[in-house]
């Protein structure tokens, strides 16, 4: 019963006006893309089909727009995700838990179940789109699988980094400019840094977008699962560390 309350918290204080226009953009935004990258493919699609190049047509119609999706859940998660359990403490609502036994670790759980089917949902066009062009397109099996881990992937990363920032913070924007702020060193620190080589081999590995960049090519390397591992266990640390702290 305790489960079922607060999932339907949950949902309802994401299900925000604000939530279904992102959401809406986003989805607009994404099928806006992959209509013009279809028309652009149709222009190339013989010469394609008669190298018989599946991998081309995939990356051709799907890669720019999985890193589109990409930036997309993480806007999402700059705002919605960075909220999350900072409004808790803002609106005090967090005292209704405790004395609950098991009552903290089911609100974070529950937080990111929601948190992360939410920002899954933007990919929803993405894979209407593969399946309505599956009826006249070969897709490369491999190279859509990469692409569904990666997504995968950069939903959970988003989800697990912006409750772990919303758990350290005790009020919803310095919390959602904390998190701009991490994702802007991620995205820039192994670009911008070129000395030495070890730092620079250190950032990149640290870096969610190096290891995105090699699903979007299809490889699932050992050093992405690793990395996925070790932030689970990194994440899932500090979330509750945070939240206990400042309770």
């Amino acid at each position: 019963m305790l489960w079922r309350s607060l999932l339907h918290k949950e949902y309802r204080l994401l299900a925000t006006p604000a939530f279904f226009v992102a959401l809406t953009a986003s989805w607009l935004a994404l099928g806006l893309y992959l209509a013009s990258g279809l028309v652009e493919y149709q222009a190339i699609a013989p010469k394609l089909a008669g190298l018989e190049n599946r991998r081309g047509a995939t990356e051709t119609l799907l890669g720019s727009a999985a890193q589109l999706l990409q930036w997309l859940m993480i806007l999402c998660s700059i705002y919605f995700g960075a909220r999350s359990l900072a409004s808790e403490r803002l609106w005090h609502t967090d005292v209704l838990l405790r004395g609950v036994r098991g009552g903290a670790w089911r609100l974070l759980l529950t937080k990111t179940v929601v948190l992360f089917a939410a920002l899954a949902l933007p990919a929803l066009p993405f894979w209407l789109f593969v399946v309505w062009m599956a009826r006249s397109s070969v897709w490369d099996g491999g190279l859509l699988q990469a692409l569904a881990l990666a997504q995968l992937f950069i939903a959970g990363y988003a989800t697990l980094l912006a409750q772990t920032v919303s758990a350290s913070q005790k009020q919803p924007l310095p919390a959602s400019l904390l998190l701009a702020l991490l994702w802007l060193m991620l995205w820039l620190l192994p670009v911008l840094t070129t000395t030495p080589p070890w730092l620079v081999e250190m950032l990149r590995w640290f870096s969610p977008f190096e290891h995105l960049a090699l699903l979007y090519r299809g490889i699932a390397s050992m050093q992405t699962l690793v990395f996925a591992a070790m932030h689970l266990l990194l994440f899932a640390t500090l979330i509750p560390l945070f939240w206990n702290r400042n309770a």
